[in-house]
């Protein structure tokens, strides 16, 4: 089985500006890169930087919200629309980056919350119906 490597754009290359990296990817041999976040570059950036090396997108996070306190909405219960409107942006950017994998960044734990309500808010927001892991005993 070969061994399939992406560049991590955000990580690699930093030494010129984000939309420069593309092409440092491609020169260094890689096809694929995953990065943080395309949004503050313009989607329609990266996307014309991925036409124009030839370069596919792999992965990539939908918005962290508040870095410092949260890094990801999906498991703050008041925060039900944030993710929702992360989500409707990410795969919007998706599609248009045509890249098959996201990043829900869980977040972090939040004081005035139990991490069982945080763990429990998190796949009501991306599954339909009731959870199928929720509530399962855990077999020893």
């Amino acid at each position: 089985m070969a061994l399939k490597c992406c560049a991590n754009r955000t990580m690699l290359f930093n030494e010129v500006p984000f939309l420069q990296r593309f092409g440092q990817a491609a020169r260094a041999g890689f096809s694929a890169v995953e990065f943080l976040f395309p949004y503050e570059a313009g989607v329609d950036n990266v996307r014309d930087c991925l036409q124009r090396t030839k370069m596919q997108a792999v992965l990539f996070n939908l918005l962290p919200g508040d870095q410092l306190r949260e890094w990801g909405p999906l498991c703050l219960p008041e925060r039900k629309d944030d993710f929702r409107s992360s989500l409707t942006q990410a795969l919007d950017a998706a599609r248009s980056l045509r890249c098959q994998r996201l990043n829900l960044m869980f977040g972090m734990r939040q004081v005035g919350c139990t991490p069982r309500e945080q763990v429990d808010c998190a796949p009501l927001r991306i599954l339909p119906g009731p959870c199928p892991w929720r509530h399962r005993r855990q077999s020893r």
